[in-house]
């Protein structure tokens, strides 16, 4: 019985190495959600609501950070204001009695009755008070008139936070593995929020984009003996970076990362050799190698499968290297091999980056003209 188990083992071991997918990452760029390319700079406005600061300078970094467009920051300019005021302030000082009066006020000390003498009288005087206080204006350099292929972008966002505190009373274990009573409180907070975000023409006020959005994060802490602190604050930004980061790709590239399933056979080193290829950056002896694997694998009267992995692994080089419609047809005789689902959903992903190739060319002759 052991016997039998170690050659099976030994069996799945070989198919195993014989056959399996090594990915390599790669890097790829998408256009934006909006053509931007006639916009030489974006005019970013204040937010209102109760969050509307905060989404601001998010935005305000992360369009900046594109280097796409120029960034003019249009949110209102608090300047302080010093007035002064003039008050007038009633007090009293001391006064000199007279011999009479002292008199009053020592019979009205013994008998108790008020005789109406003070030792003091009323006295009015104008202070003059300086105060501080805050206006709001325009920011000259957001003047419609001024705004030449700008793009407005404003909106609103508004948030609300929650948070409550659940105690638990239960036994802990010290160091020496002895148990007493102790409390566990935990702290579980909400923040939600919601908002739209606008773009529209400078000068026509043409809407050219509304994106509305929501928003919920939340985090809970545990800790022993007192209540976690309120991180209101922390969740916030958090749901602050998710709608910026959304939004960002709506007018600038961007770009994420692919991890590309090449395929490798032990009976075609080719293939390996090729993806070596692959992870240097070098697509023309990459594709040579794979090449050089399906024609083995025809003469040799390999498996179809092996020539299709042959063709698999030349169609993503074609792909990644934006030799599109190489891919394609690679991908389609690849299918005559192994009618795996696989290759055409490549294909439709490689149409898909075809298109978005065309894209970023047909925006950067649109931005040349604009210059």
């Amino acid at each position: 019985m052991k016997a039998n188990l170690v050659i099976v083992t030994a069996l799945l071991t070989i198919l195993l190495s014989g056959c399996s997918t090594t990915k390599v990452a790669v890097q790829v760029k998408h256009p934006s959600e909006i053509d931007m390319s006639s916009y030489s700079q974006v005019a970013l406005m204040g937010f209102e609501g109760n969050y509307g600061e905060e989404l601001h300078g998010y935005l305000k970094s992360k369009l900046a950070s594109s280097n796409e467009f120029k960034i003019i920051d249009c949110k209102p300019i608090k300047r302080a204001v010093e007035t002064t005021e003039t008050v007038t302030v009633e007090s009293k000082v001391s006064k000199k009695l007279s011999d009479l009066e002292k008199g009053a006020l020592i019979l009205g000390a013994l008998t108790g009755k008020d005789l109406g003498v003070t030792m003091t009288k009323p006295k009015t005087e104008t202070r003059e008070i300086k105060k501080i206080h805050y206006v709001s204006e325009d920011n000259p350099a957001c003047d419609t008139d001024k705004l030449v292929n700008t793009a407005i972008i404003s909106g609103s966002y508004t948030g609300k936070y929650s948070t409550k505190v659940e105690v638990t009373e239960l036994y802990c274990t010290d160091k020496d593995d002895k148990k007493y009573p102790c409390s566990i409180y935990r702290r579980d907070s909400t923040v939600t929020t919601s908002g739209y975000i606008d773009i529209r023409e400078a000068g026509t006020n043409q809407l050219i984009s509304s994106k509305p959005f929501s928003e919920t994060c939340k985090e809970s802490m545990t800790l022993r003996h007192k209540a976690p602190p309120s991180r209101e604050e922390h969740i916030r930004n958090k749901c602050s970076i998710k709608i910026t980061s959304r939004f960002s790709k709506t007018v600038t590239p961007w770009t994420e990362t692919v991890q590309v399933p090449y395929k490798t056979d032990g009976d075609v080193p080719e293939l390996e050799q090729g993806i070596n290829y692959v992870k240097l950056g070098n697509y023309n002896k990459a594709i040579s190698k794979f090449d050089s694997a399906i024609i083995k694998a025809k003469n040799t009267s390999m498996k179809p499968d092996i020539i299709a992995k042959g063709y698999w692994n030349i169609g993503l080089a074609y792909q990644y290297s934006k030799k599109f419609d190489l891919a394609m047809a690679s991908f389609d005789q690849g299918f005559t091999y192994d009618d795996d689902n696989k290759f055409i959903r490549e294909k439709a992903t490689t149409l898909k980056l075809k298109n978005n190739h065309l894209e970023f060319i047909a925006r950067d002759k649109n931005t040349a003209i604009n210059k």
